[in-house]
């Protein structure tokens, strides 16, 4: 017997405001815990996976299980496809004629891309480069500079890339660890000037060098056009007209680029743009909303990974004040996923170190909130490659036994924090090395150079915090030999570190002590940077973290200066309002 027609009315009205109750409560557990974004990064991370074994030559990788998954992407390796040249190849099959590289000299679509990519591989190989062997690039950002590097990996070489601001003996060190035959390098006057001046030691150590002139080009393009990320580039000069010709939607940024923009006078070209993405790391907060307002930039993407690192975090900012200034963001989902994996870890504040019980000696964890250095549990020491040739430097990045007997982590080196939303944020690079400039300094290659001038017996080298810069300003704690701060050459100082140093390594504080090994130095006789890094530089609150500090005299390097001076509370005022430059 069928039910009245009001009262089957009145079952529909409360099936339909029941549906409408479920959707409204998934959607608010989905917006209280990132489900859907979660589910998103998974695959997108499968999509990764299933790209390199398409380039192995697997087409129905997505009816695969996970096991099975993991063996087709073993076999593209195996089969030696597993390189970027067969997804960019992929591309240039499928994009042809679609705008591919563009620059200030050229437009290349992804066929003519393509083509000179293949004319490099012809010309390495009638070089003598053979497979798995490495080839030094020295070179700025350019299409050429793409072109080589995908020309290498065409006949199965690699570019081992030389930082550009090398020079001297860092730069023969780099050259001399990449075990390359040759060196390829910019036309540049600054590069063309680094390379010559070291042509000879070059040449010692078994290194032709190659410069990527026109008439390399012009050589290179009478090779065959076929085979023995999509980046757009535009040239570090940012000149306003530059903007108005390209067709770009996304660019790539460092902190300190956007502090530089915005350091600018407001032009009627700000927003004469089609950016709608920005997509970096060192982004600080207080930019954020600055940046948008004054050149129309929806989105900004913040990321944080390291070259040779086992962590990336990703965060995908478009809605205002909801995480600012965050480098990357888990939900519900991936928190669980992770919660063993990325650790933050107390960190000993007298010595910088991971902090170890005297009873059991396992490290102790502390809650996300808070934030520690984190460090990413490793199966085993195979599924971290290392450091190339570097052994010393490679286990200085693990640490074993950490919560018990036989485990094994690898050390970020960065203390982070997570909030209760799911929030990653950059707290503070750990060790020996800071970033300035958009570049990581080692402390141990200036202390190194400091070290070589005779009238210094010590250098404790760090980073300090300066007001409206990004990143931490290079500082050097120094004992003194037979010599007094007034007496002592400023000016050679200066000399030697440009000449041995890039321009972002070069320490533009130093802090002269009086307190000897004793007073800089852990029981240990390791150097102890945390009371001297905290403290900084300001000149009023000198001696506040470091004791006798009040003692030391500070002297910097101002901006066209040939020799450090005496640092003073005005000088710090003046970084504090913007209108001093370092």
């Amino acid at each position: 017997m069928s039910l009245p027609l009001g009262t089957s009315l009145i079952g529909i009205s409360q099936g339909m405001l029941a549906l409408v109750g479920m959707a409204a409560g998934t959607a608010y557990l989905d917006a209280k815990l990132h489900i859907s974004k979660d589910l998103h990064q998974l695959s997108r991370a499968r999509r990764g996976e299933r790209n390199l074994a398409r380039a192995g030559g697997i087409p129905c990788f997505s009816m695969c299980s996970k096991g099975q998954r993991l063996i087709h992407v073993i076999l593209a390796v195996k089969q030696k496809r597993a390189s970027g040249f067969f997804l960019f190849e992929a591309a240039a099959q499928r994009l042809g004629d679609l705008p591919c590289i563009w620059s200030r000299q050229a437009e290349y679509t992804w066929s003519q891309a393509y083509e000179r990519v293949c004319q490099y591989g012809h010309y390495f190989r009638d070089l003598g480069v053979t497979p798995s062997q490495y080839v030094g690039v020295y070179m700025y950002n350019s299409p050429e500079l793409l072109f080589i590097w995908m020309g290498l990996l065409s006949i199965g070489a690699a570019p081992a890339l030389i930082n550009y601001n090398l020079a001297s003996d860092a730069l023969l060190h780099c050259v001399r660890l990449s075990k390359a035959q040759f060196l390829m390098y910019d036309d540049t006057p600054d590069c063309v000037s680094r390379i010559e001046s070291a042509h000879q030691q070059l040449r010692n150590i078994g290194i032709e060098t190659i410069k990527v002139s026109d008439t390399l080009k012009a050589r290179v393009a009478e090779n065959s056009p076929h085979r023995a990320s999509v980046d757009c580039f535009e040239e570090s000069r940012l000149l306003p007209f530059a903007l108005m010709y390209t067709r770009s939607t996304i660019f790539v940024y460092v902190g300190e680029l956007v502090r530089y923009l915005l350091s600018a006078p407001p032009s009627p070209n700000d927003r004469r743009h089609q950016i709608r993405l920005i997509w970096g790391n060192g982004l600080s907060p207080e930019l954020w909303t600055q940046f948008q307002d004054r050149f129309g930039v929806s989105e900004i993407g913040e990321f944080y990974a390291s070259t040779e690192g086992v962590l990336t975090l990703v965060k995908h900012y478009r809605s205002p004040g909801f995480g600012i200034g965050a480098i990357g963001h888990h939900g519900w989902l991936l928190r669980r996923k992770f919660h063993q994996a990325y650790v933050p870890v107390h960190i000993d504040p007298e010595t910088g170190e991971v902090w170890r019980s005297p009873e059991t000696g396992f490290a102790r964890r502390v809650p996300y909130d808070k934030g520690g250095e984190i460090l990413v549990k490793l199966p085993s020491r195979s599924a971290w490659a290392g450091y190339w040739h570097a052994q010393e430097a490679t286990e200085k990045k693990l640490l074993e036994n950490v919560f018990e007997k036989g485990d094994l982590y690898f050390r970020t080196g960065d203390a982070l924090r997570r909030d209760a939303d799911g929030h990653w944020y950059f707290i503070d690079r750990l060790g020996d090395t800071y970033r300035w400039k958009g570049e990581n300094v080692s402390t141990t290659e200036v202390s190194q150079v400091l070290g070589s001038d005779p009238e210094i017996v010590e250098a404790n080298v760090y980073g300090v915090k300066i007001p409206n810069h990004d990143g931490r300003a290079g500082c050097a704690a120094l004992v003194l030999k037979g010599t007094t701060p007034d007496d002592f050459d400023w000016a050679r100082l200066a000399a030697l570190l440009r000449s041995k140093l890039p321009p972002y390594a070069v320490p533009l504080f130093v802090r002269v002590r009086e307190g000897g090994v004793g007073g800089m130095s852990t029981d240990n006789y390791k150097h102890n940077k945390v009371p001297l890094r905290e403290e900084g530089v300001n000149p009023r609150t000198r001696g506040t973290n470091v004791r006798d500090g009040e003692r030391d005299r500070v002297f910097w390097l101002p901006a066209g200066s040939s020799e450090y001076v005496p640092f003073t509370e005005r000088d710090w005022d003046l970084l504090g309002e913007g209108r001093a430059k370092l």
